[in-house]
């Protein structure tokens, strides 16, 4: 039997090993480290409320993010930084659309800056071969765009292909630079703790939004929809999915890492936060998919670990004291009106944006109604107009037949990333409550933020998260030059 453990051909290794202890990034060690992570945490929530009377501070943070983002992904001493920028990125675009930034910025700022710094990695890689599954992907949606599109002006063709095939693109190029490389443990950790650090950002917003309109007496919820004041004036939909974003992360992080007292108290008081603020958005579906990706993360190691017992005991604790002392308190808050909205139902008109697209993929099957056509298909039809809601009718409706073999290249990439995946528990654990909560969140949101394609992408490198020491010969080299990359059919 071959070993489990063996190193993965063809794919860069980002390993901070003891072996190769002298080739480690001091400075992302110490960035990460709980202290450092401590003083982050407490700047990031500074640097929200100050953003809350000074608005055009989150455009001044834009651009430092893409500065130093841009800066790592052409580091040829330390590569790996990427990761951690594109992770940050993903997690902090929300928090730009509620500052507005997009009054000098573009809207679609995180789709624009993924695509730019994987493909500065992918140039930094050596031998690095583009996914084809990925790129099959790609072509397969942009086919019946282009068709469709014909006649349209530039601008309006840039506007429909980067809203509603933005994230596509950004899988293309992440998917092509994860399939390349391999993440150990403590890299993977680093990850986690960088897509949570600005959601830290989003939370306080709404935070202090909530407390503000509380206040004054304005803020008042219904069981019947969303609130968007408790969203900080944002999307409730987007609000919830990123907090629910951090949420898994957080679960992730509990599940597999050892922690210290002080580091695991501060991690569970972080997931606290999130949930609490992602349930007074009322937005159902960022909760709903960050506890269905945590559970499948548990169930695959449930039974299978030495603490499976300590765990499920502190689990069912912490669901106690959820359930029946703050669980209880937000339903006062909200005038009984949170327990009426989560026990509610009703699809809010998703059902009605599912069945449109399924009708006019009968009527269009060739192409499709083009990119960004759904909208005005529902309008005649006497809708109201309506935003595609659900990636997977959309991707029908607006491509047609070449939508549905997109769809079908999209289950075979997800299944052999988990399938081909290094056969331990945590790893398969940690890339199907990626895929999870990516698959989950389209079901709901579409495409509209650039977080799962982000989160997919990361699925395509392979974890090591196993504790094995490379064998090397000579000097200890951290990134040494990349054999050729086996074929997709072959991994």
């Amino acid at each position: 039997m071959a070993d489990r453990n063996a190193s993965f051909p063809g794919r860069q290794r980002f390993s901070t090993l003891p072996a190769v202890r002298e080739t480690k990034d001091s400075q992302i060690d110490t960035l990460f480290s709980p202290r450092a992570f401590t003083w982050l945490v407490i700047g990031h929530v500074v640097l929200a409320a100050v953003t809350q009377i000074a608005p055009r501070i989150a455009i001044i943070h834009a651009l430092i993010t893409l500065a130093i983002s841009f800066l790592w992904a052409l580091s040829k001493e330390h590569p790996e930084r990427i990761i951690y920028a594109t992770a940050y990125v993903s997690g902090v675009e929300v928090w730009w659309r509620m500052n507005e930034v997009w009054n000098l910025l573009p809207w679609e700022l995180g789709k624009y800056t993924l695509i730019g710094l994987f493909i500065l990695a992918i140039l930094q890689l050596k031998k690095a071969k583009l996914n084809m599954m990925a790129l099959l992907f790609v072509v397969a949606l942009t086919i019946p765009s282009l068709q469709s599109l014909t006649g349209s002006s530039l601008e309006e063709f840039r506007e429909q292909i980067v809203f509603n095939l933005g994230g596509h693109i950004v899988l293309l190029f992440g998917a092509t630079y994860f399939s390349n490389i391999e993440i150990d443990k403590d890299s993977l950790q680093k990850l986690l703790l960088a897509l949570t650090l600005p959601v830290i950002l989003a939370a306080t917003m709404a935070l202090l939004t909530i407390a503000n309109l509380r206040s004054s007496g304005e803020l008042i919820w219904s069981a019947g929809a969303s609130s968007v004041l408790a969203s900080a004036w944002n999307g409730a939909n987007q609000t919830s999915s990123v907090l629910g974003l951090g949420l898994t992360a957080i679960w992730l992080l509990l599940l597999f890492w050892k922690h210290e007292r002080g580091e695991l108290i501060k991690l569970i008081a972080l997931g606290g936060w999130f949930l609490v603020q992602a349930l007074l958005t009322f937005s159902r579906g960022g909760v709903f998919t960050a506890a269905l990706a945590g559970l499948a993360a548990t169930a695959h190691i449930f039974g299978k670990s030495k603490k499976t017992v300590r765990n499920i005991f502190l689990g069912i604790i912490v669901i106690a004291v959820f359930s029946y002392i703050v669980l209880p308190q937000l339903d006062q808050l909200t005038g009984g009106s949170l327990s009426q909205r989560f026990s509610d139902t009703d699809p809010t008109g998703r059902d009605v944006i599912v069945l449109t697209d399924l009708e006019a993929f009968l009527e269009n099957p060739l192409w499709g109604v083009g990119p960004g056509g759904m909208p005005s298909y529902r309008t005649r039809q006497g809708i109201r107009y309506l935003a595609a809601h659900t990636e997977y009718s959309r991707m029908l409706a607006e491509h047609g037949l070449l939508g549905a073999f997109a769809l079908i290249l999209l289950g075979i990439m997800c299944w052999d990333n988990y399938w081909h995946s290094e056969k331990v528990p945590a790893t398969r654990a940690v890339k199907i409550a990626l895929m999870a909560w990516a698959l989950l969140y389209m079901t709901h949101s579409a495409t509209r933020l650039v977080a799962p394609a982000f989160m997919l992408s990361v699925t395509f490198a392979q974890f090591r998260m196993t504790e094995t020491l490379p064998q090397l010969e000579g000097p200890a080299k951290p990134f040494p030059r990349v054999p050729p990359v086996r074929s997709y059919h072959q991994r």
